[in-house]
């Protein structure tokens, strides 16, 4: 809706089949209360915002910065060992780089606003994708290159609406464990199995359960149906070798292309 226009109160209220229900609501509850990570980042002295700085901008403070070390150490392990190159992005780029990815187009409203850099629009970058497709595009490869796995611990900034901002679960500014591969069409399913047997050992690793979805084609899309469809086989076919059970998710993809997509369960 408009931000600006006259606000409206709302109520919630819930109601239940049994006392029972509401007596497992209430203890649910109490737990959430118990293990709210804005509390403990406090009480712990784990991270802080600033508003000085701007809102859902996280400070970590040095214990869990050595935390994340060492979740960042094993990171680039596991993806050293499983034939990732490391790359690094700039955090700006120039605007023309997100009209042509399409992001402007299709996140508008989720990028920050355009800065003035020597009379050129530039944006803090919103996604990684663009770079990552800069540093394959700034040299020629044969076929015989391929595949060329790039991995990036990258920060990336979302204008998220200040209602929707929550601690460190949702921000404005944080750091995505990101990667892309570039490889040819008869590589494609393999990649894809490499991805899930990764996404499965960094879920299991940490104690999470999980349902995967498979996410299809929006309304608003770019691409020809055959790379679609193809894109869909090749997912499919690399859930069943990994015989992982997909749930469908129709139109849950991305304006470029259709996804797996994994729900994990937390303690709550």
């Amino acid at each position: 809706g408009d931000a600006d226009k006259p606000m409206l109160q709302r109520i919630y209220g819930t109601a239940w089949w049994s006392r029972k229900d509401l007596r497992r609501y209430l203890a649910w509850l109490e737990e959430v209360q118990k293990r709210d990570h804005r509390r403990l980042g406090r009480e712990l002295d784990l991270f802080s915002l600033n508003p000085d700085f701007g809102a859902g901008l996280v400070f970590w403070h040095p214990k869990l910065g050595q935390v994340r070390r060492k979740l960042e150490a094993w990171w680039w392990d596991l993806h050293e060992a499983a034939g990732y190159w490391p790359v690094y992005t700039p955090h700006v780029a120039g605007e023309p780089v997100f009209e042509q990815s399409g992001h402007l187009e299709n996140y508008a409203d989720m990028i920050w606003a355009p800065m003035d850099v020597d009379g050129r629009p530039h944006r803090v970058k919103p996604m990684n994708c663009p770079g990552h497709v800069a540093i394959f595009n700034s040299r020629r490869h044969s076929y015989r290159d391929l595949p060329i796995r790039y991995a990036e611990l990258g920060s990336v900034y979302r204008y998220e609406p200040s209602g929707t901002l929550h601690g460190m679960l949702r921000v404005r500014g944080f750091t995505q464990d990101d990667a892309h591969i570039f490889c040819t069409q008869g590589q494609l399913e393999d990649e894809l199995v490499g991805v899930l047997e990764m996404v499965d050992e960094i879920l299991s690793t940490f104690g999470y359960s999980y349902t995967a979805y498979l996410a299809t084609r929006p309304e608003k899309s770019m691409g020809g149906d055959d790379v679609w469809d193809h894109a869909m086989q090749a997912l499919r076919g690399a859930a069943a070798r990994r015989e992982l059970h997909l749930e469908d998710d129709p139109g849950g993809g991305v304006f470029y292309g259709p996804k797996i997509d994994f729900k994990m369960r937390d303690a709550l």
